[in-house]
């Protein structure tokens, strides 16, 4: 992916943390802090099933809160916390990855602002497959372990 790659934005449910279990999903411990050595990390969750609090609750619990630059918790609008990451972090799409589980949210934002994408084809939402609207995924992994393997470090 070259050099240019600057911030990966990670989504938290079911993409590094599995609700079915109530843990993140194997390799995540190992990965997070790896990736946070070359690149700036950043944690986007919608809280649908529970409060902002108690997801960020859950996310400081896991044990990998403090490799991320921003945590980002919303309940309505992951554009939008999408969006806060390029002003916050002074990044331009260009300098992002994008890794979620969803093609209708993360990967339709990053492609339709020209981010590379990931998605993590795995679980509930592995038949949500690219559209016109969503535009295909620059990248697809089954593990999540994979993306070090897209991600070469700077």
């Amino acid at each position: 992916m070259g050099n240019k790659i600057k911030v990966i934005i990670f989504d938290w449910g079911r993409t590094l943390y599995d609700p079915e279990t109530d843990g993140l999903f194997v390799g995540v411990a190992e990965l997070v802090p790896e990736l946070a050595k070359y690149y700036s990390l950043v944690l986007v969750s919608l809280a649908k099933n529970d409060s902002p609090e108690e997801r960020r609750r859950k996310i400081e619990e896991s044990g990998i809160a403090k490799h991320f630059k921003l945590v980002l918790v919303g309940g309505e609008d992951k554009d939008e916390m999408y969006e806060k990451v390029l002003k916050e972090l002074a990044v331009t799409p260009e300098n992002i990855v994008v890794v979620d589980d969803r093609m209708l949210r993360g990967i339709a934002w990053g492609n339709r602002r020209g981010a590379r994408t990931v998605w993590l084809r795995k679980g509930k939402f592995s038949d949500e497959l690219p559209t016109e609207e969503t535009g295909h995924p620059t990248f697809t992994v089954s593990d999540i372990t994979e993306v070090k393997n897209l991600l070469p470090p700077r």
